[in-house]
């Protein structure tokens, strides 16, 4: 089977692709987040280390807020949002029945949709997430937050190929 690749938002949309890791010892969960726009240019990547509090999918959950808190801030209004977390993109496309275990954090995601023009939510494939997927694990070796804004000081593609 071929491994699918990344592929680009539309042109006036920006793509957030969103992941996240969990370090069961230490109890924390690293989130990761990367916006881009039509011509595969990174407009943010962030890192956020949070206490994970026993659930994957609560953790997944958390990094599809973060991915929209970062195109909040950077002002964007029209957003794709991929995660491969199947689970938690049926939950906030009301496809998957009962939300119970992470309910409160699905109701803010989609109290958040009202924030932005257009919002969709989508799964996608690990090799389609890689770099959201490298994000979240630097997270959890640095244990720090981090975001990285246009223009980008280093170059981020660069540090994608060396965490990949």
């Amino acid at each position: 089977m071929k491994s699918q690749k990344w592929c680009p938002p539309p042109a006036n949309v920006f793509k957030a692709n969103v992941d996240a890791a969990v370090n069961y010892e230490k109890g924390i969960a690293g989130l990761g987040a990367v916006i881009r726009d039509s011509n595969s240019r990174i407009i943010v990547a962030a890192v956020k280390a949070t206490q994970f509090i026993g659930d994957v999918k609560a953790a997944e959950a958390e990094a599809v807020e973060w991915g929209l808190v970062m195109a909040k801030n950077a002002a964007l209004s029209s957003l794709m949002v991929e995660t491969d977390c199947q689970d938690v993109g049926k939950l906030i496309n009301d496809q998957k029945g009962s939300k119970t275990e992470i309910v409160w954090m699905i109701s803010e995601i989609q109290d958040q949709r009202k924030d932005f023009q257009h919002i969709s939510f989508h799964y996608t494939p690990r090799s389609c997430n890689a770099h959201a997927h490298s994000l979240a694990n630097l997270s959890l070796r640095s244990n720090r937050n981090a975001v990285w804004t246009t223009p980008l000081l280093v170059d981020v593609e660069y540090v994608f190929s060396c965490l990949l």
